[in-house]
């Protein structure tokens, strides 16, 4: 996964979509030591109680910055926006902290525009 524009964003946002949907023992999200902390706000691996099978992988700068990129393609955006919602709805704290980590990381002004409308939804929720 790559945090910039793609060719296929519907197809980007599928895979992130079914990604997102089965459990870390089947795709699990690479993590570096600070994604790891805020993964861990879900619990403990074997005992995360929500709706949302890999509460991991929203704690994956990569991922999140690949679906704040696809919150702007308008095609595709509202299947983004209830991606978010069903991860806001089971995950919030994962979600919070890697936006604002994510906010405080930010390298370039193009990267801190993007999904400025997704990042004040959530942190509204």
């Amino acid at each position: 996964l790559t945090a910039t524009r793609c060719q296929n964003a519907a197809s980007q946002c599928s895979l992130l979509e079914a990604i997102m949907s089965v459990p870390a023992s089947i795709y699990p999200c690479e993590l570096n030591d600070a994604e790891q902390a805020d993964a861990a706000t879900a619990g403990p691996e074997g005992q995360i109680m929500t709706s949302v099978p890999n509460p991991r992988c929203w704690s994956s700068a990569s991922v999140l910055q690949c679906l704040l990129f696809l919150t702007e393609i308008p095609s595709i955006s509202r299947r983004v926006r209830d991606l978010f919602i069903k991860g806001l709805l089971s995950c919030p704290e994962v979600i919070l902290c890697a936006l604002v980590r994510l906010s405080l990381n930010q390298t370039s002004d193009l990267t801190a525009s993007v999904g400025k409308q997704m990042k004040s939804e959530c942190m509204r929720e």
